[in-house]
């Protein structure tokens, strides 16, 4: 079976959600769920298509986030 690019960046993006969302505090939450997408694009350091390296960049994420909620401000 062959995959197109547009189905490959599907099947990334379905994966990389799933890692956010099956492990966020709040669930599928768009907030603090651990979106990578601006971290991939903004630093440089991400490969956004690759896998490697998601499960600390997503877990980095949601910790900073529960840091700044945690301040109620």
């Amino acid at each position: 079976m062959e995959i197109n690019s547009s189905q490959a960046f599907t099947i990334l993006f379905n994966l990389k959600n799933g890692l956010s969302d099956g492990t966020s505090n709040r669930g599928a939450c768009h907030n603090v769920g651990g979106w990578t997408i601006q971290a991939e694009l903004q630093s440089g350091g991400y490969d956004r298509y690759a896998l490697e390296g998601k499960g600390e960049l997503v877990k980095t994420i949601q910790d900073n986030c529960a840091y700044v909620d945690s301040l109620g401000i």
